[in-house]
């Protein structure tokens, strides 16, 4: 497969006609199938990585007993993020430390307008915020809803997510049981969590420290 650096990392061999390139047993017209669907299959791989009009040319030509199948892509213009809405619902709305948190995850977010989308990096960016929210005083948020909107024409994304932080929690009272390596005394003597502080993922890692 012949393509531009911009597309120098996708996954050929997800492409059936790589993939099965190997194969002693293919008949012709299983071939030809895989030949008819290469255009198909390079633009799903090429959406992973912003290029959602890609021009694909397949050209073969016999080596003897062999049949070459040549694969030429023109991925076109790159998409790039023209707009970010990042909501978020849930106890975060009307907790009063909770705008700080929000604004944390809004001026945080990764995935910014005038950068090319990217679907790991979307991901990535959805995950990244979730965790601010599910670190301290959310551990049960989650992405309750969000959508990529494609411009083709325009080749821009217009990326919305929202965030339902769920219920704000606290810490209770510290049990132990198992303990071997320290005394019981020793864990409680040690406890930074003071009952009914907000929860904090770092304070239970400073715990298990």
């Amino acid at each position: 497969m012949t393509a531009p650096d911009a597309l120098k990392d996708l996954p050929s061999e997800h492409l059936d006609v790589v993939r099965l390139s190997s194969r002693k047993d293919i008949n012709a017209d299983q071939l030809n199938f895989m030949i008819a669907t290469v255009s198909e299959q390079v633009a799903q791989l090429a959406a992973t990585e912003g290029f959602f009009s890609p021009v694909t040319t397949v050209n073969t030509a016999r080596d003897g007993e062999t049949m070459v199948v040549r694969v030429t892509v023109d991925p076109g213009p790159r998409t790039v993020v023209s707009n970010v809405n990042v909501q978020v619902g849930g106890a975060a709305q009307s907790q009063s430390q909770s705008p700080t948190q929000v604004d944390s995850l809004r001026r945080g977010w990764q995935l910014r307008p005038g950068q090319a989308f990217r679907q790991e990096e979307w991901a990535a960016a959805k995950e990244s915020g979730l965790q601010i929210l599910q670190d301290l005083r959310y551990p049960a948020a989650r992405i309750a809803d969000s959508q990529a909107r494609i411009l083709t024409d325009a080749n821009a994304a217009e990326l919305a997510v929202a965030y339902d932080s769920g219920p704000l929690f606290t810490l209770g009272v510290l049990k132990l049981s198992g303990t071997r390596r320290y005394p019981a005394s020793t864990v409680y003597n040690v406890n930074p969590i003071t009952v009914g502080e907000e929860f904090s993922t770092a304070h239970l890692l400073e715990l298990q420290r």
